[in-house]
Parts: structure tokens; C-alpha cells; sequence
């Protein structure tokens, strides 16, 4: 079972300025306060012309992945922006298609059964293995149609092995090596093509050697991992390029002490371990045994159907750009998580994750969970997250959280997260930046219907963390509880708009824009700044206040029943509430005004 091990430091305020988001409209009738100020969080979310590379922007501040309509077929390949599912490689004519043809290639042809053979295209070897051996240094290994049933080793010397498409030439290895091919030192610049690779152990194994390329590769049904990178001989680095790795068993890519750039390619249906709950799309991590941390970069990406998690970082640094994460599954052994991508911190060494114009949908548990580490989310699609399985919690489309000794630290910008479960984003002993962010229509959860709340930002007094957030041109709407929940934590929301809050299901109560509490005696009463701002047809009120403390000025309160209410006490515990009427403010409804002034529940 993957363990998510569920930030403090403090944040620069956020400088941009409208001109910086061009795309962006802002209403006439969404202004602030007395002077009529521009509400910038009319116009967040992610304008069209901020969607990644194969996404077209919807008519609702998001973004859709272009992709055919149906899944695609086994090694076959579609990234966003294709509409067909396609092979990998055309397979040519002749018995080697079009793989190159230099002076020093060895052909290989398993069928060949002519005796002699040299390694020419007349006689050709029959073995990959002796193919590899007799080509000089980054020699053409030329491999034709047919089933090659070898466990391959490239460790003297750079080859390229070619062959002539994957759905003709498939290399099956048995469990005598970690993979059917294995690249070992010495061999920087090695390259695989146009090969399929399944077996009874891993696809491919890469250690100690650099800048190896793996393109229009299908890697498929092992009974090991896909394709490992490990430091034991040196650390290695490989680059995947349209290729599909799909029904690998444990992970799909590990990198280990390693580097990584994927492509263009797709990693799918990989099953778990039946040991342990894995499943991994990808595994990025650091050596036990030399520290060395991994860098995994994903672009154009389609990572869907994986389980546990599609995406693991653990210490270590991952880019991912204009990629999908749809669909990934719980543990079919615990049935926890499903988490598209989660980037946590181990022995004192942070995550370092950085996303930028992807999709993330129908995932399960969390679409992103940010523990202990450092994140930058911009032009950010998260939606349709599914509860937990097991117990029907969660279901949240982002969690920004502490681990046992760390606070996370998250930056999220011009980005829309929508339709998730109890909390559209969870901020938990840690701290978060957001600025031009959409969150709406975040459901209860369905264990017990609570909560549904936009974005929740807590302390955690187990480890005594507390917790900051900061709201810069935010819109909040249609979601449960609070627009913003505020607990054991400081916030500031300025030029936000919060609305239609609706109540919580289950009991009916609360529908508030804006929640602040104090409840731990061992963490700092909650404060929450808001200026510039619009708190507008929530069902209750436009704030509430339980023992925390609410600066106000130039915000207007806007048709909401109540406009401010307050306690001192909230479950048991009694703090000092206080209000401070900056000015400038203005509460009512439509052309009615009042004073702005906190009244009981």
C-alpha cells in the first residue's frame, strides 16, 4: 500500500498583474467595496489561450485533452492533439523495412536458416546477442521479423538495435537477467528502435551508462518492471520517445539515481506487484546507496489506467508538461489511493514538482498530493476526482500537506480545479499561493455528505505546524460548507470572489463564503485579511467567524442572508473573535446598504 505521508515557510506575496493573463475578462458588475474596485478573480481560471499543446480550451475557463474516442489498442499510440490510434513505427518492405542502412550494420534474421552466416543481409546472424557482439562501436544491429526468444546484454560498447517495426519483431526474455535487454556500462549512445519487448523479468535495464534513447519501443505484458534505470554501475540517463509501455508489472519507468526524459509516449496498465500495492506509471526516487537523487521531465504524456499512483516522486525533481493523467485506479489489494501524482519528501529531501498546461481527470483519492515537498502549478486542469474507495473520503483535486517532519510549499496559478470531493484543495500544515485559480462544484463526500469546501487551509497541531495562504485573483463557487475554510492558520484573499456557496448536505448548515476558526490551543489563533473582495450569494453568510480574528476593508458583502456572523467557542473551545472594519467596505443587497457587523449564528 502506497503511504502518503500526510508547509510552512513563508511566502512572497504574488506581484503579477492583469496585463501579465492576456485572455482574461473581467464583468463590469464584479467590483469591490465603496470605490467600486476591480474584482481581477472574475476572470480566473485558465484563458484559452493557456491550454498545453494537443488541448483545446472549453467555453468554462478549462481545458480537454484531444484524443480519439475510444482507448486505443494494444501497442498502438495516441498523445494529445491526435484523434486516430496509430502504430508506432510503419514497418516498411523488404525484410528490414526502413531501418538505415550504413556500411558497418549487422543484419539479424532469425529465420535465416542459410548457414554461414556473417552478419550481411545475405547471411545474416540469427541472434540478436550476435548481432550485438560483432557490431563495432555504435553499429546498426538491423533486426527482421520474428519472435526472439534471448535475454540481449549490451556491455562493450555503444550498439543501436533497429528493428523493423513493433508489431513484427518482439524480443520475449526469460527471468535469467533483470530485462530482456540489458545495457550495462561503456555503452553510452546505446539506442533501441522499433522493437516490441515483453518476457518473464523487466523490458529493459540501464545502468551505468548516458544518453541512451529507447523510441518507438513497446514495451508490453512483463513480469517485471517496463523499464529500469538504477546508479549500481554509474548513474544512467535515458530519453523514451514514442513509445507505449503498457501491462508492465510493478512500474512502468523506475528511475533510481537516474534521469529521465519521456516523450510523447504513453504508459499505461501497469499492474501491481501482487506482494505490495504498486502499479506505478512512473517511480522517481532517490539511491539508497549512493543519495543520488533522480529527474524525470514528461512531455506530451498520456498516463491513464495505472495503479496506486501514475506519477511517484519521492525526494527528488519531476517536470511534467502539456501531459494527460486520467484514470488511474486504487490498489486492488487495499483499494486506497489512485492518485495521479504524488511528490513527497523522504530522510529530510524534498519533492521538487513542477506542472505546467496538463489535464487530470477521473482519478481517484487525490488527482495531486504534495507532501513535504515544493510544487508550481500553472495553467493546471483538475477535475472529476473520485472519492477514496475504501472508505468514501477524499476525492480532493489537490492536497498541498505536511508529512511528519516537513511542511509543503505550493505555487498554483491560472489554473481550474472542479467537481472533486470534500475539499477542491487541501492545505494542511503547509503553505499555497494562489492566484488566478477557479475552484467550483466540489461535491461532499459521500461517506457521510460533509464538507465540500472550495479550498481548506489548516494547521496541523500533531506536529505543531501551522498554515498560510495566500488568495490573489481567486474565484470560488458552487462548492459546500465554505468557499474558504480557514483553521489554525492565517490567510490573506484579495480581489476574490466567493459565491453560491451552498450548505453542507448532511446537516444543512454552514454555506458560508468565507470560514475562519481557531481551535488548537498548541498553534496561533487563526487570522484571515480580505481586501478588495466580493463575498456574494452564499446561502448563509458572507464570513464566519469562531474565535479568529477577520480584517476587512474595501470588500463588498453581497446577498448573502447574513453578512457576518461570529462565536467565540467552537467545539468546546472558547477564543477571542475580533473584527476589524478596515473601511471602505460595503454589505447589503442590491441597492440596500448596511453597516458591516458581525452578529450571532
Amino acid at each position: 500500500m502506497l503511504t502518503l505521508m500526510i508547509c510552512a515557510p513563508a511566502l512572497a506575496a504574488c506581484t503579477s498583474t492583469p496585463e501579465a493573463t492576456p485572455g482574461i475578462t473581467i464583468p463590469p458588475d464584479c467590483t469591490a467595496g465603496q470605490d467600486e474596485l476591480e474584482v481581477r478573480g472574475c476572470g480566473a481560471g485558465i484563458p484559452p489561450d493557456r491550454c498545453g499543446e494537443g488541448f483545446a480550451a472549453n467555453d468554462t475557463m478549462g481545458c480537454e485533452p484531444i484524443m480519439p474516442a475510444e482507448a486505443c489498442g494494444p501497442g498502438q499510440l495516441a498523445i494529445p492533439g491526435e484523434t486516430e490510434c496509430r502504430e508506432l513505427l510503419a514497418c516498411g518492405s523488404g525484410d528490414w523495412g526502413d531501418i538505415p542502412v550504413e556500411a558497418d550494420t549487422q543484419y539479424v534474421d532469425g529465420a535465416y536458416a542459410g548457414g554461414a552466416s556473417d552478419g550481411t543481409a545475405l547471411h545474416p546472424w540469427i541472434t540478436i546477442n550476435d548481432g550485438v557482439a560483432a557490431a563495432a562501436a555504435g553499429a546498426i544491429v538491423a533486426i527482421a521479423a520474428g519472435g526472439y526468444a534471448e535475454d540481449v546484454l549490451i556491455d562493450s560498447g555503444p550498439v543501436v538495435l533497429w528493428g523493423r517495426c513493433p508489431t513484427m519483431v518482439e524480443i520475449s526474455g526469460s527471468d535469467a537477467q533483470l530485462a530482456a535487454i540489458e545495457i550495462h556500462g561503456g555503452a553510452d549512445g546505446s539506442e533501441i528502435h522499433g522493437l516490441a519487448i515483453t518476457g518473464d523479468s523487466g523490458g529493459v535495464f540501464l545502468s551505468g551508462s548516458q544518453d541512451v534513447i529507447v523510441e518507438t519501443v513497446w514495451v508490453h505484458d512483463t513480469a517485471g518492471r517496463g523499464i529500469a534505470l538504477q546508479d549500481d554501475l554509474g548513474a544512467p540517463s535515458m530519453r523514451i520517445v514514442g513509445s507505449v509501455v503498457e501491462k508492465a508489472t510493478d512500474i512502468g519507468v523506475h528511475l533510481v539515481g537516474s534521469e529521465a526524459t519521456i516523450s510523447s509516449s504513453s504508459l499505461r496498465d501497469i499492474r501491481e506487484n501482487s506482494a505490495y500495492a504498486t502499479g506505478y506509471g512512473i517511480s522517481v526516487q532517490p539511491s539508497d546507496d549512493t543519495g543520488v537523487t533522480s529527474t524525470a521531465v514528461l512531455r506530451r504524456c498520456v498516463m491513464e489506467r495505472n495503479h496506486t499512483a501514475s506519477m511517484l516522486l519521492v525526494a527528488s525533481e519531476g517536470t511534467v508538461e502539456d501531459c494527460l493523467f486520467r484514470d488511474t485506479e486504487p490498489s486492488d489489494l487495499s483499494a486506497r489511493d489512485g492518485v495521479a501524482i504524488v511528490a513527497q519528501d523522504e530522510d529530510g529531501l524534498r519533492a521538487d514538482l513542477t506542472v505546467t498546461q496538463s489535464v487530470f481527470s477521473n482519478n481517484y483519492s487525490r488527482a495531486i498530493a504534495l507532501v513535504g515537498s515544493d510544487g508550481t502549478f500553472e495553467a493546471v486542469h483538475v477535475a472529476d476526482t473520485k472519492p477514496q474507495q475504501w472508505d468514501d473520503r477524499l476525492g480532493e483535486g489537490m492536497a498541498i500537506i505536511n508529512s511528519e517532519t516537513e511542511a509543503a510549499s505550493a505555487s498554483i496559478s491560472i489554473s481550474t480545479i472542479e467537481r472533486n470531493y470534500q475539499s477542491g484543495v487541501m492545505v494542511r500544515g503547509s503553505s499555497a499561493a494562489f492566484e488566478l485559480v477557479l475552484v467550483r462544484d466540489t461535491e461532499p463526500r459521500p461517506e457521510d455528505m460533509a464538507f465540500g469546501r472550495g479550498v481548506a487551509v489548516t494547521g496541523d497541531a500533531t506536529v505543531g505546524l501551522t498554515a498560510d495562504a495566500i488568495f490573489d485573483a481567486c474565484l470560488l463557487e458552487n462548492n459546500r460548507t465554505f468557499g474558504i475554510w480557514v483553521a489554525d492558520a492565517t490567510a490573506t484573499v484579495d480581489s476574490t470572489m466567493v459565491r453560491n456557496t451552498q450548505a453542507q448536505n448532511y446537516d444543512g448548515d454552514y454555506g458560508d463564503g468565507i470560514g475562519l476558526a481557531t481551535r488548537e490551543e498548541e498553534l496561533p489563533a487563526t487570522r484571515v485579511a480580505v481586501s478588495g473582495s466580493r463575498l456574494e450569494s452564499n446561502s448563509r453568510a458572507g464570513a464566519l467567524i469562531f474565535g479568529a480574528v477577520l480584517s476587512l476593508d474595501s470588500s463588498s458583502l453581497e446577498c448573502n442572508p447574513r453578512d457576518l456572523l461570529g462565536l467565540e467557542e467552537y467545539l468546546g473551545t472558547a477564543h477571542p473573535l475580533s473584527f476589524d472594519d478596515g473601511g471602505q467596505n460595503r454589505c447589503g443587497c442590491g441597492g440596500t446598504e448596511r453597516s458591516c457587523k458581525v452578529g450571532a449564528p
